[in-house]
């Protein structure tokens, strides 16, 4: 293994966040979850990350949107060392990071999983060029790499739909990293996210700060054996179509992420006045067309609409005279299902 290899070489990669259908609430120690999770990779929205290793032995320096961001290499710099025994070589380097998202911070999209994701993806591109990982274990890998820095990030380096934590009934599911889910219907491998911002206030409590709670929630154990089955649910019903089964475990699952959070000791709330109208005029154009809408939400106040390419005209009417009025109040952001990571083209600017 010669370093030099990567030595001042750029590794680049875009990776977009992506959105839980079953959520990942609740975590075991080394970064696990305490129960399966199903995500689907969006595709405009994304996080542009470039490395450049060198040999000031193990000097972090990381810049974001051009300007250097101490407090966050700090951050990356802890996570190198949680990385280091799968990448042991990093012990010999310094790092370089420039990353930059083409999204707001705080509008719903779940920012740590592009940023891990893009970043693990750049270590494992090096960790590849050094000949330690062949192609087929490459993505692996680079979701085992990007799970340490943030649990969702390990669904990001996979496009389309993506299932972390152990499954029996789905071949090759694990705790230490995410699969791909495949085959996909062609009417979910073009699904549409309409992201309704209700707020871009940073959130009151940390995720971190939320798993933790589920550590002496009085209904965690109930909690786990439903992500359990609804994940074993999911393989099925995106192969077959099945917009309805889809629909009502994407809902019921965003309810019941903050439903768990109002039940926890102490409670939190972390919905807007504006997220429950939003639901409501969700439902009421449900009940009115009998169309398979679908609408999630993070741990966060802002709603996903998930929604097939085919239900884009009647969505395009649900924008205009649905949210028309909340449009002094709320922003809008549409992305769609992506087919995944790519490597960036950059040049060497040592």
């Amino acid at each position: 293994m010669e370093i030099a290899a990567i030595l001042n070489k750029p590794f680049g990669w875009r990776c977009s966040p992506n959105i839980a259908i079953v959520k990942y609430w609740g975590k075991l120690p080394g970064q696990l979850p305490a129960s399966p999770s199903v995500s689907m990779t969006l595709d405009q929205s994304a996080t542009e990350t470039t490395v450049w290793f060198t040999d000031r032995k193990q000097v972090v320096e990381f810049e974001f949107d051009g300007n250097p961001a101490p407090l966050f290499a700090a951050r990356i710099r802890s996570y190198l060392e949680s990385v280091s025994g799968l990448l042991p070589w990093l012990l010999q380097v310094g790092v370089r990071i420039s990353s930059r998202n083409n999204f707001p911070h705080s509008a719903g999209i779940a920012s740590s999983a592009s940023a891990f994701g893009a970043l693990a993806l750049c270590l494992a591109d090096a960790h590849k060029h050094l000949g330690l990982v062949d192609g087929q274990q490459f993505y692996p890998l680079a979701s085992r790499l990007a799970r340490l820095g943030s649990g969702s990030a390990s669904r990001s380096v996979f496009g389309g739909f993506a299932l972390w934590g152990e499954t029996p009934s789905v071949e090759g599911s694990s705790n230490l990293e995410a699969i791909a889910l495949q085959p996909v219907h062609q009417v979910f491998s073009r699904m549409h996210d309409m992201i309704v911002v209700v707020s871009d206030q940073k959130k009151q409590v940390s995720s971190s700060a939320g798993h933790a709670l589920m550590n002496r929630h009085p209904f965690a154990g109930s909690r786990y054996e439903q992500a359990r089955q609804r994940a074993s649910l999911m393989p099925d019903v995106l192969a077959k179509g099945d917009l309805e089964t889809f629909s009502r475990v994407t809902i019921a699952e965003g309810l019941g992420l903050h439903a768990l959070m109002l039940a926890s000791d102490p409670p939190v709330n972390l919905l807007h006045p504006l997220s429950v109208e939003v639901i409501q005029l969700a439902d009421q154009f449900r009940l009115q067309t009998r169309l398979p809408l679908a609408y999630t939400l993070d741990a966060g106040p802002n709603v996903h609409l998930l929604y097939p390419e085919e239900m884009k005209p009647e969505m395009d009417r649900f924008s205009r005279e649905y949210l028309a009025p909340l449009s002094g109040t709320v922003k809008i952001i549409n992305d769609f299902c992506g087919a995944g990571p790519q490597p960036l083209s950059v040049q060497n600017n040592d």
